[in-house]
């Protein structure tokens, strides 16, 4: 996935059931568009990925709780974590793939 997918990836674009994130939109420079190619797609997420996606989102509705207000179901999953910084966030993701190997 790109970048610019992940910063605008959705809580609502991952299926946790079947472990597949929905690539819908991009981002860059702070506005929402279509894909680079200007088609949707499917990627699979391993189990350690969901699991990660998973406490994330746990941990972004405690947070929520403790404020007294709604889940934002439509808010960013990589925001949520504090990779809102395309070079942060590029910077983490290196760090994982090569941990991966």
């Amino acid at each position: 996935m790109r970048v610019g997918e992940l910063k605008a990836l959705k809580w609502s674009d991952i299926d946790f059931g079947c472990r597949l994130i929905e690539v819908q939109r991009g981002e860059r420079k702070g506005i929402l568009s279509d894909t680079k190619n200007h088609k949707r797609r499917r990627v699979d997420m391993t189990p350690q990925l969901a699991e990660t996606l998973q406490d994330l989102k746990l941990t972004q509705q405690k947070r929520a709780l403790k404020r007294g207000g709604p889940f934002p179901n439509g808010c960013s999953p990589m925001t949520a974590a504090g990779y809102s910084s395309g070079p942060r966030l590029k910077m983490r993701l290196r760090s994982a793939w090569k941990t991966q190997g």
